[in-house]
């Protein structure tokens, strides 16, 4: 009988220590699953600042045209401004050298027309400057619509595997129960 009664005991021994071994399993488990939702926002958290990274340097990339085109422009506007000073000085070394007659009230029409000149000149600075603020409006409303659609996606991405976990976690409680 105490051989019988040694093997029941080593037998129920063993049942206490599978059942310490299924406990510390079980928790084992239920760790994972937190770690797991814990990378599920680590991975969305990644997903946010992926997005405000590629957000930074498209603008960054943005002011650097936008800069740029300015400079292109602003140089076009000094090189034109320079010719229409050229011009002017070339008016007036005729008039006053004399190299031609004009008759009365000619001057006054070439001075005129150097306004004009320059009026269009301004004008069409001035035109330059609105052309490169609509396509930096136009940039500004491309770039808000591609994030918004983006920040869609992802935020779809990240709500289906909330529900894969939500499904997983369900299973696993399941199958400790």
């Amino acid at each position: 009988m105490t051989n019988i009664q040694s093997k029941i005991d080593l037998l129920k021994q063993r049942a206490i220590d599978l059942e310490v071994e299924n406990a510390k399993l079980k928790q084992i488990i239920k760790e994972n699953a937190k770690h797991k939702a814990d990378n599920v926002n680590l991975s969305a958290e990644n997903a946010k600042v992926k997005i405000e990274l590629r957000r930074a340097m498209r603008e960054n990339a943005k002011l650097k045209a936008e800069s740029l085109r300015e400079v292109k422009t602003r140089e076009r506007i000094e090189k034109t401004m320079l010719d229409l000073d050229g011009v002017d000085r070339y008016i007036n070394l005729v008039l006053h050298d004399r190299y031609i007659k004009l008759p009365e009230g000619g001057h006054t029409i070439i001075k005129e027309n150097a306004k004009r000149k320059a009026d269009n000149v301004n004008l069409s600075a001035e035109n330059a400057k609105v052309k490169i603020e609509l396509r930096r409006a136009m940039g500004e409303n491309a770039k808000l619509k591609a994030e918004s659609l983006r920040e869609v996606k992802t935020r779809e991405r990240i709500e289906k595997t909330m529900l894969d976990l939500d499904g997983c976690l369900y299973r696993k409680s399941l199958s400790m129960k």
